[in-house]
């Protein structure tokens, strides 16, 4: 026994049952077919790949910050066999290095004597 809609006196629900039924008329429902999935299914695949060639790109970009991520932490902490020897010695070890010291045979710093250029009574 099938149930019959009861007529609808208000014109809001007129107008919603009208656009139901013009919507049923424009979209009619697909005849159940043999390649009914295979097309279904080939829609979805057609999308899904419009979407690989992108996430492809990523996983690249990805990779490769990843990469250079690596290789520049490890010459972070490598140590560089090439470094100079003024970072790698001591205070103690570069004077004890310091040629230049033996060499001269008498040095002094520049005096300078000023007490003669100033008067006591200028501080005051």
């Amino acid at each position: 026994m099938e149930r019959r809609p009861e007529p609808v006196s208000d014109p809001r629900e007129q107008q919603f049952d009208a656009l139901l039924k013009s919507y049923r008329e424009a979209c009619p429902d697909p005849e159940p077919s043999v390649n009914f999935m295979p097309h279904l299914w080939a829609k979805i695949e057609r999308a899904q790949n419009a979407s690989l060639g992108f996430r492809r790109l990523a996983r690249g970009f990805v990779t490769a910050a990843a990469a250079v991520s690596l290789m520049m932490g490890a010459l972070a902490v490598i140590p560089n066999s090439a470094t100079s020897p003024i970072y790698t010695a001591t205070y103690v070890e570069t004077l004890a290095d310091n040629h230049f010291l033996e060499h001269v045979e008498y040095s002094e710093a520049p005096r300078s004597d000023l007490s003669d250029a100033f008067d006591d009574s200028d501080l005051i």
